[in-house]
């Protein structure tokens, strides 16, 4: 009995130590949150995640005119004209 335990306890202390070395679940990209709570028409959580990945790569205007189309769907009609009108110069 003393040496079931034994095995048992050090199989618990030592089992965080082997999976310490691998990487967790890759979590989903801020793309694919984006897309995909546009095409589940969440277009509120798809403008958020639209609105991070236009901090990450303010030149890209595929990501601007995407965060002003789910702004607007979602309600937030200002929010969409503010977005689109102060890069409207930068991409003319």
């Amino acid at each position: 009995m003393h040496d079931a335990l034994r095995c048992l306890l050090l199989y618990l202390i030592l089992l965080p130590g082997a999976c310490a070395g691998q990487d967790p679940a890759p979590a989903v990209s801020l793309r694919e949150q984006a897309y995909g709570a546009e095409n589940r028409g969440d277009f509120s959580a798809a403008a958020d995640a639209f609105l991070k990945l236009v901090e990450q790569e303010p030149h890209n205007p595929k990501w601007i005119v995407n965060a002003g189309d789910c702004l607007g769907r979602s309600g937030r009609f200002a929010a969409a004209i503010d977005l689109l009108d102060a890069t409207r110069t930068e991409f003319p």
